[in-house]
């Protein structure tokens, strides 16, 4: 009794009266086709269905056979290859198939590639395989060589064709019913990943008389014999021992969300394990796949389906892709490949031995270079420590894990200030060139499109939809209006800036899912205009325990009364204005991001000089405290931000080890940053700025209110007499500021130097 997958057309006994087919998984399968051979007889008759159920191969399967053997014969050195090496996935490149006819039928009719083709490429594997063996076997007489012979024998049936630049390329948006059982290729950002289920491929059944048969998988669905040819018995099982399975996973991808526009649209795709491999949300990826549309029944127990199909893909090949300043794709998976093994091998890529700079001085010229091709619309001088802070920002520091416990190498960096300072520009371009990198704003943000969502599924299952900041993971997460944040979602980026991870528990599921996202942010002052008599957490009106977590806190204001700097930046800007898009000398964004992609990797150690560099330096700060006053000048957390900056300045030319320049750029970064922020009348650093202590006005406007209560009236130089008489010391310029908030607040009324209290 000869055994198949799926029967031929003319095999088929009408049963229009038999039970309705059994559904064989919740998600939909690749059919799996096998060709019959004349003459061959079912054991059992199968219910009828429709053309919409069973796709038929119309191409002659023998034709079709001999292209692909023919293919496939001509690339026998790179079939070797695959088995030498263990790699499942024999690439064709469509775009590269000299031969028309072979071309047609892949294209026109898809489902040959897993069917024909994948058998096509085992037979001349296995033609090839014996080839090599014999011819070897003649010199070589050898145990070990037929072992491997052996080994590469079984390993050819886990061979697979992996298609790649199918010439129908539609957007998400545009997929219609006219690409249904069509080879396409799109591309998008994954946003979730069911996870592994076992997928029935070949069902068996047996008859109370012993016989048995196996049917392939249409779609979903297998369908249940109508009886038994040999003895017409009704009653056949299903079997599940004899049956074969295999592990898939559905996918959903949408329209990646760097192209703005419209809402983006989203598709589900399924497809073997072995196929997807390590996809995970937040990948962007190119697939090449067959375009489905499936009926459903409008409930159980009815045969009627509903008039609305419902499509997904059928996964044939997946790549990783980056996303080009010129607005296309790019693949970079083979890329990525021959980085990592030159990464391994100590090779630099020789694109990228240009840029990668010479020395761990921040004078050097091609460091400079780099900072000056990070957003080179953006001008001014104060803005280089600010971009070379982004640009370690985008390649982090060392995650470490000790002892169980874990610390972070990601950076987190705040960028605070007036309106017009160029803060959503910056944050817009580390996204394009930092990898993994999602852009968003706070007021449009809530905390379960932050973090996560519970949602139901087809099956009316529970499932976790991903966030920006989990979507982000081990890459960049752009905030911008970072104090329209709701308090909610205050609240959860507590955890993910320092521990790294989001905690779900809803709908019964108790999740932890990794968030190990670097946060720029950007935030306007509350008054639209920053006001430096005020703290930033009173500024800005964040926690201070939020503000605590970020690495570097800068703040842009506007100097307005600067007239060289307005007219330098003037003639910046009519300059890019009058020419275009000249080229300016700049790295592009695409080198950019390689080179940030490929330094990344990069795992530095800390030298023992950089290590009692990084102490002297953390004292150097803390010398600055005083406990009678309760002044700190820096906390712990000071530390450990320089080592991360440090590790990531030493990434940046691939060092082996962290110098002492690398601590002193890193110190320099982060007294230069607190130097703004955290710092006091005195020109001291006072982390309690950052902490909701006031900036040292409100015991001055307490002193000097009441006095004015008990004189009404006074001249300035009395009230800064009678201020230091009792301790209160302070320089005419604080005693100035403080008078003029006083006068904005209309509690005072101020003539030249005469000082009116306000009844």
């Amino acid at each position: 009794m000869s055994s198949v997958h799926t029967p031929s057309k003319q095999s088929l006994h009408s049963a229009h009266n038999t039970a309705p087919s059994q559904s064989a998984s919740m998600l939909p399968h690749p059919p799996n086709y096998s060709l019959q051979t004349p003459g061959s007889q079912l054991p059992f008759n199968e219910t009828s269905t429709t053309q919409n159920q069973i796709p038929f191969i119309t191409v002659d399967p023998v034709k079709t056979m001999q292209l692909f053997e023919l293919y496939f014969s001509n690339h026998s050195e790179r079939i070797l290859d695959l088995l030498e090496d263990k790699y499942p996935f024999f690439t064709i490149d469509l775009a590269h198939i000299s031969n028309q006819d072979l071309l047609d039928i892949v294209n026109c009719h898809p489902d040959t590639i897993p069917v024909i083709g994948e058998a096509a490429l085992r037979a001349v594997a296995q033609t090839t395989l014996q080839i090599q063996y014999q011819q070897e076997a003649q010199n070589i007489n050898s145990a070990d060589l037929a072992l491997l012979y052996k080994h590469n024998l079984a390993f050819i049936n886990n061979l697979r064709i992996s298609p790649i630049n199918a010439p129908v390329n539609p957007n998400l948006r545009n997929l219609s019913a006219q690409y249904a059982d069509k080879l396409i290729q799109i591309q998008g950002m994954v946003t979730r990943r069911s996870q592994t289920l076992p997928q029935l491929a070949h069902a068996s059944f047996t008859c109370q008389c012993g016989a048995t048969a196996s049917f392939s998988v249409q779609r979903g669905a297998v369908h249940r014999p109508a009886n038994c040819s040999i003895c017409g018995n009704t009653n056949v099982a299903f079997d599940q021992g004899l049956s074969e399975f295999c592990s898939v996973a559905q996918v959903r991808i949408q329209e990646d969300p760097d192209e703005a526009g419209e809402c983006p649209v989203s598709v589900s795709m399924v497809g073997d394990e072995t196929i997807l491999g390590d996809v995970k949300s937040g990948d962007r990826v190119k697939l090449v796949g067959i375009y489905r549309i499936r009926g459903e029944r409008l409930n159980s127990i009815h045969k009627t389906i509903r008039s609305v199909f419902k499509p997904f893909i059928e996964v044939l090949s997946i790549q990783l892709v980056k996303k080009v300043h010129g607005g296309t794709d790019e693949d970079i998976e083979d890329q990525l490949r021959g980085d990592l093994k030159s990464f391994q091998n100590s090779q630099i890529p020789d694109d990228l031995k240009n840029i990668i700079p010479e020395t761990d001085k921040d004078s050097d010229e091609k460091l400079k270079l780099i900072i000056n091709s990070l957003a080179p619309s953006i001008y001014g001088e104060e803005y280089n420590d600010i971009k070379l802070a982004l640009l370690l920002q985008a390649v982090s520091g060392v995650s470490k894990s000790e002892s169980g416990a874990n610390y972070r190498g990601d950076i987190h960096i705040l960028l605070i200030g007036d309106p017009g300072q160029a803060k959503s520009q910056l944050l817009k371009f580390m996204t394009q060139i930092t990898p993994r990198s999602i852009y968003t704003s706070g007021k449009g943000s809530s905390s379960v499109g932050l973090t996560a969502m519970v949602a139901k599924d087809d099956q009316n299952e529970y499932y976790l939809e991903q966030g920006a900041l989990v979507l982000a993971d081990q890459g960049l997460c752009g905030l911008d209006e970072f104090d329209k944040l709701n308090f909610t979602v205050k609240a959860v980026l507590h955890e993910c800036m320092e521990q790294q991870t989001v905690s779900i528990a809803k709908a019964g599921i108790i999740a932890t899912l990794n968030a190990r996202t670097s946060i720029l942010a950007a935030a306007n002052p509350v008054d639209s205009k920053y006001n430096v008599r005020k703290t930033v957490v009173q500024n800005i009106n964040l926690e201070p325990t939020l503000l605590s977590r970020f690495d570097l806190i800068f703040l842009l204001l506007d100097d307005q009364m600067n007239q060289q700097k307005n007219a330098n930046l003037a003639t910046h800007l009519l300059s890019l204005y009058f020419q275009g898009n000249q080229d300016t000398g700049h790295y592009s964004v695409d080198l950019l991001r390689r080179y940030i992609s490929y330094v990344k990797m990069h795992t530095p150690e800390l030298s023992d000089a950089a290590s009692q560099e990084l102490q002297e330096c953390y004292l150097r700060l803390r010398s600055g405290s005083d406990l009678r006053s309760g002044r700190v000048s820096a906390l712990p957390r000071q530390l450990l931000s320089l080592i991360r900056l440090a590790e990531a300045k030493a990434k940046l030319r691939l060092s082996k080890e962290v110098t002492v320049q690398d601590v002193l750029s890193a110190f320099k970064l982060v007294t230069g940053a607190l130097k703004t922020a955290a710092t006091n009348e005195n020109g001291v650093l006072d982390m309690r700025l950052l902490e909701g202590g006031e900036k040292g006005f409100e015991d001055l406007n307490e002193a000097v209110k009441a006095y004015l209560k008990k004189v009404k009236s006074c001249l300035v130089h009395e009230i800064f007499e009678l201020l230091k008489a009792d301790g209160l010391n302070s320089s005419v310029d604080r005693l100035d500021q403080c008078l003029q908030g006083l006068v904005d607040d209309q509690i005072i009324r101020r003539s030249r130097d005469t000082i009116v209290l306000i009844e």
